[in-house]
């Protein structure tokens, strides 16, 4: 039996390809700790936890900050990396003047508007699956996620630059996916 670590999001599912019998059990450790607490007791942690944070805020909009601030904080170097990457392939697709930094909080927000902790791809690209979700990262991150000067890279009049575009590149013994032009 192979059984690999990995996070899965909401809906999400292992890609078929890959040759394992399942994970090591965050599905499972997520529905025990559910046991844990009394869904009677669920008002009264929501209420605790609205005076703590000043407010009701919406799970989606706290885990989106936290992804920023994970990004920003302890993830600025790959956000860098991959930034100076897709400012090449600007600038080989005749985008001369755009700045890293935009690059770097594009990168940052599409990352974090993704649907899952990581997308996988290989020399052939990323699944359909995931371009879909590089589409919908892209459109929930709006301007955000894309720096402009005239046309952006990788873009013709239709579709969508994170969708047209995956470069990957390994970090040690994983992969990072990134928005990068592949024209």
């Amino acid at each position: 039996m192979v059984l690999i670590e990995k996070i899965l999001g909401p809906g999400e599912r292992l890609p078929g390809a890959w040759a394992t019998d399942g994970t090591t059990g965050y599905e499972f450790a997520d529905w025990a700790g559910s046991l844990l607490v009394d869904p009677t007791g669920l008002d009264l942690l929501a209420a605790g936890s609205a005076e703590l944070a000043g407010g009701t805020p919406f799970f989606a909009e706290l885990a989106l900050e936290a992804k920023r601030e994970v990004l920003a904080t302890l993830f600025p170097g790959q956000v860098r990396r991959l930034a100076r990457l897709a400012r090449t392939l600007a600038e080989l697709d005749g985008h001369l003047d755009l700045a890293e930094a935009r690059f770097a909080a594009a990168i940052a927000e599409l990352v974090a508007n993704l649907d899952v902790y990581r997308i996988y791809a290989d020399e052939e690209g990323a699944s359909a699956e995931d371009r879909g979700r590089l589409e919908r990262a892209s459109e929930l991150a709006g301007p955000h996620s894309m720096p402009r000067s005239g046309a952006p890279p990788g873009r013709s009049s239709g579709g969508s630059w994170a969708g047209r575009s995956q470069k990957c590149s390994g970090a040690g013994h994983s992969s990072s996916c990134a928005a990068a032009s592949r024209s």
